[in-house]
């Protein structure tokens, strides 16, 4: 599927625009539980290789390191990927297990040879792309047998006012700081809404979660569901199948 050339520089614009108030939400406990609650879906174990799609401002992939995760990070977002870079760089930890790519995620997955990662995330990502059909093939070509692919998407008429409610107490601890962020991310928050209604993004609900990642391979009987992120995200992780 293709999409507009004015409306991917928007939402090129978007993302970069977006990069440094989503850099701050992992001090939020909502988004910290979000994280935590991803990683235990993906169960993850010292040495693993896990690849962070979309990884953004590398809020993920820091904490995939803490757990003992090697991460490769994609993210088409220039502002984003300078973000993660400069996060660790100042860390020898991190900058020795994180691999950071600055390039569009369909384009990357096609240059990785079969079932190569054992754990891959998606957080908050494939309702924001035009082709998520083909980013799952390449995602369940990629992942090893018996590994976990991880995403979490907004449910649909998801309202992300209830996110900003539940972060008040984070808001009310520091509030020089989290007054004006929330400011900016929950404006952010309601252009993607926007974006949703006007069909640029598609919030998907369960049932069109689980056809879309059975129709590529994955087992019906191996996809589980959390709600989380004040109730308006799915996390879901689907177990590929041993060959």
């Amino acid at each position: 599927m293709q999409i507009d050339s004015g409306i991917e520089k928007s939402l090129q614009k978007f993302w970069n625009d977006y990069a440094e108030p989503y850099s701050l939400l992992h001090e939020s406990c909502v988004y910290y539980q979000l994280m935590q609650q991803t990683l235990e879906f993906a169960q993850i174990t010292p040495g693993i290789k896990c690849l962070d799609l979309a990884c953004g401002p590398g809020n993920y992939a820091c904490e995939l390191v803490k757990n003992g995760a090697k991460v490769v990070g994609v993210d088409y977002s220039e502002k984003m990927i300078a973000i993660a870079q400069n996060r660790i760089s100042q860390h020898t930890a991190l900058n020795e297990n994180i691999s950071l790519i600055q390039m569009d995620v369909l384009d990357y997955l096609k240059t990785v040879p079969d079932n190569f990662f054992d754990v891959i995330i998606a957080a908050l990502f494939l309702s924001y792309i035009p082709y998520p059909d083909e980013v799952i093939k390449e995602i369940y070509r990629i992942l090893k047998p018996d590994g976990h692919f991880v995403m979490s998407n907004p449910r649909p008429n998801a309202n992300f006012s209830h996110v900003f409610i539940d972060s008040i107490r984070d808001i009310l601890r520091n509030p020089l700081i989290f007054i004006p962020v929330s400011l900016r991310i929950w404006i952010y928050a309601k252009r993607i809404e926007r974006f949703s209604k006007n069909g640029v993004f598609h919030f998907f609900s369960q049932i069109e979660t689980c056809q879309l990642l059975t129709s590529i391979g994955f087992d019906a009987g191996n996809i589980k569901f959390m709600e989380t992120f004040s109730k308006q995200v799915y996390l879901v992780c689907a177990e590929k199948r041993k060959l």
